[in-house]
């Protein structure tokens, strides 16, 4: 579900779940500073904002968060879906960048606004049902990064890409919008690794691959195994 905070208090309306006029009125005069994006496949948020930290809320889509290593290659930090909120800081060193998966609007608020949200029930509930998403994924990442055997950890993570993580019982379709780079580096494999390891699945009759990003999940008895490193 979409980030839901209450109604802008100056124009009645939402905007993606976020309006651009919230907080925007105080005693003080506080100015806010909140900008909604939106982004076609593989369009970047980052670059286009002041330098300082901010937090951005995905209202819809899919996006990757990544940072730009020292050595200037582009790393993948984390995968984000609706209503998740990440941390952006855009200075020249270790900005991190939000790059849309699919179509996406992803509302930015500035450190100060977010500090003053933080306040409201609503946004403060949200802000923290993420971070304890935060953590679940980072636990999962850990039980995947334990696999030793790249086509099981391959198979694992296309478990966990599953509306309901659990053994296929079915064929169960998977949309799949990251290339095999990121996906290499999620897993800490090399594109070759997991191009191999797609096709070893193929072959073991675990997947069917339709396009490079939709993917069929075929019962097999190996799920139960792959479940049980999932569950670990």
């Amino acid at each position: 579900m979409p980030v839901d905070l209450k109604r802008c208090r100056c124009c009645g309306q939402m905007r993606g779940g976020l309006c651009g006029h919230i907080y925007n009125r105080s005693p003080e005069g506080f100015r806010s500073f909140v900008q909604s994006h939106d982004l076609k496949r593989h369009q970047t948020l980052g670059p286009t904002l002041p330098c300082g930290r901010h937090l951005a809320i995905l209202a819809n889509g899919r996006a990757k968060l990544s940072s730009l290593a020292a050595s200037g290659e582009d790393r993948l930090i984390e995968f984000v879906s609706t209503g998740d909120i990440g941390e952006l800081q855009n200075d020249r060193r270790g900005a991190v960048f939000a790059t849309a998966l699919e179509r996406a609007r992803i509302c930015v608020l500035s450190e100060d606004l977010a500090d003053t949200m933080s306040r409201d029930s609503a946004f403060l509930r949200s802000l923290s049902d993420q971070r304890a998403r935060e953590v679940a994924r980072s636990r999962m990442r850990i039980r995947l990064l334990c696999i030793a055997e790249s086509t099981d950890r391959l198979a694992a993570f296309l478990l966990t890409q599953l509306r309901k993580v659990a053994i296929p019982d079915t064929r169960r379709r998977i949309d799949l919008p990251y290339s095999r780079e990121d996906i290499g580096f999620y897993l800490n494999l090399s594109p070759g690794t997991v191009s191999r390891s797609f096709s070893a699945l193929k072959t073991a009759g675990m997947i069917d691959t339709h396009s490079p990003t939709k993917i069929s999940c075929i019962p097999h008895a190996h799920w139960t195994t792959i479940l049980t490193h999932v569950h670990s």
